[in-house]
C-alpha cells in the first residue's frame, strides 16, 4: 500500500507504469522542472484578483460556476456529504477562479451540445497580468496532462491517440 503521495519524473522509461501504480493512491505528483516559475507567477497574479473587492470579483461571477469568480460557501464539497457532521452537507470553504484552456466559438459542436459549460473567459481588467500567467501556465501543463493521458492508454485499453481526440478541443479548465 502507498503512504506517500508518488513522485513521477516525465521522461522516464517507466513514465506509464509509475502513473497507472500511482491510480492506488488516488493522485501522483508529476516533476515538470519548467512549472515552478510560471506556477509562482501565477500565485502572484492569483493574489491580486483575491484581494480585489468582493463586490468587484461578484462582478465576475457566471451563475453556474463554470468561468470567473466563486466565492467562498458556493460549492458542495464532494466528499463533505460523506465525511460532514452526520453526513450533512457543508459548502467548500474556498473562492476561486475558473477559466478555460481556449475560448470555443459560440457555433462550435461542443458549445451547441453543451452551453452552460462553455461560456467565454472572464478576466478582470484591474489585473492585466493575471491572464497572461493563467495562459502560460496552461501552455506548460496541458502538455504533461497529455503525456500522462497518452501514458495510461494502453493500461486503459484504449487506442494510441484516444485521450488527443476527445481533448482536441480544450474541454478542461483551470482553477485558481
Amino acid at each position: 500500500m502507498l503512504t506517500e503521495i508518488p513522485c513521477v519524473r516525465r521522461g522516464n522509461r517507466n513514465f506509464g507504469d509509475e502513473i497507472f501504480e500511482a491510480r492506488l493512491m488516488g493522485l501522483c505528483y508529476v516533476w515538470a522542472p519548467e512549472v515552478p516559475a510560471v506556477r509562482d507567477w501565477v500565485i502572484e497574479e492569483s493574489q491580486k484578483v483575491f484581494a480585489l473587492p468582493l463586490e468587484r470579483k461578484m462582478a465576475m461571477r457566471t451563475d453556474n460556476g463554470q468561468r470567473g469568480y466563486s466565492e467562498v460557501g458556493r460549492e458542495e464539497g464532494r466528499f463533505c456529504k460523506k465525511w460532514g457532521p452526520a453526513k450533512t452537507p457543508m459548502a467548500d470553504c474556498k473562492e476561486h477562479w475558473m477559466a478555460a484552456v481556449k475560448d470555443l466559438p459560440p457555433d462550435h459542436p461542443e458549445v451547441l451540445t453543451w452551453p452552460d459549460l462553455h461560456h467565454p473567459n472572464i478576466w478582470p481588467e484591474e489585473v492585466p497580468g493575471f491572464r497572461q500567467s493563467i495562459k502560460e501556465l496552461y501552455q506548460l501543463v496541458m502538455p504533461i496532462g497529455m503525456d500522462v493521458l497518452r501514458a495510461l492508454e494502453p493500461k486503459l485499453g484504449k487506442d494510441p491517440g484516444y485521450y488527443d481526440k476527445v481533448t482536441r478541443d480544450g474541454g478542461n479548465g483551470l482553477v485558481s
